[in-house]
């Protein structure tokens, strides 16, 4: 079992961050400061939770030799101690799960897909017929849940109503993992996200990521480190989290990201033919 740790700052780094920030006091309060609107109060809590997961990416390095091969899995090492846990993907392709065999054969949590954008002309969107089944079985053993939704979105519309979609289709359902943005290039076929300049792609993922945000959701961004990934101005996304995806142990990029897709051929008890495995690493 992996042990959490918390990060203890010295007391004279709390008080400088606390002035640097303006932090308020009670005497604020008497001296007749004016209570902000609710609305403000919520713009106000998105930015700050922006500024967090910024301030979280920036920590997100990882150290090649800490990683460790371990019978079907990978796992990440930090001063002695696993400080990952494990997950996998699935789709309605891998059929009928059973999913108390898959918690105890060691994995942690799921990442459902919702369904997806078709990559011909019309884009036309679907979901996923064993999405909600998944969600519910997974909880129901157990596990903590995720979700993801594949993208071919060209606008930033389109990514809009991605998000919609997959928020539609929950219902308020709560996820303890992140709702993810899969946008991925089509190899095999031509494609209506052929022609997608880098730029869009970029603010097709932070649109998509706005708007599961605001719908009381935390975004991710999928992506693929041998093409997708290098595609993203992640400056532009410094306040997004990633969950890449590479198959070599360890990873070429260490850094930027919370989620790691790290084998697409996994035998796991519980599903029929091979699956995904994932890392999510936990911090100090």
């Amino acid at each position: 079992m992996c042990i959490k740790r918390k990060l203890v700052l010295p007391f004279f780094v709390l008080l400088l961050i606390c002035i640097s920030a303006g932090c308020s006091t009670a005497g604020d309060v008497s001296s007749g400061s004016v209570t902000e609107p609710v609305s403000a109060q919520k713009e106000t809590k998105i930015q700050t939770d922006t500024a967090d997961t910024a301030a979280r990416t920036e920590e997100k390095k990882y150290l090649s030799g800490n990683f460790r091969t371990e019978g079907n899995f990978v796992q990440y090492y930090e001063n002695g101690a696993c400080a990952a846990t494990q997950g996998i993907d699935v789709s309605a392709y891998n059929g009928d799960i059973d999913w108390e065999k898959v918690k105890n054969s060691g994995i942690d949590f799921a990442m459902i897909r919702l369904g997806g954008r078709g990559y011909g002309e019309s884009g036309v969107l679907y979901t996923d017929e064993k999405a909600l089944y998944n969600i519910q079985n997974a909880k129901a053993a157990g596990l903590k849940t995720g979700a993801y939704f594949f993208s071919q979105a060209i606008t930033p519309e389109e990514a809009e109503e991605e998000a919609n979609y997959c928020m539609d289709l929950l219902k308020g359902i709560s996820l303890e993992m992140p709702l993810a943005y899969d946008w991925e290039e089509i190899k095999e076929d031509s494609a209506r996200t052929d022609e997608i300049y880098d730029d869009t792609l970029t603010l097709c993922a932070q649109t998509f990521c706005e708007q599961v945000e605001n719908g009381g959701y935390t975004p991710m961004i999928y992506a693929k480190t041998e093409n997708v990934y290098s595609r993203y101005n992640r400056q532009k996304l410094s306040g997004q989290d990633f969950w890449i995806a590479e198959y070599t142990c360890p990873p070429s990029v260490l850094e930027g990201y919370s989620m790691w897709q790290y084998s697409e051929s996994a035998v796991i008890d519980g599903v029929s033919g091979t699956v995904d495995l994932n890392l999510y690493f936990t911090y100090k």
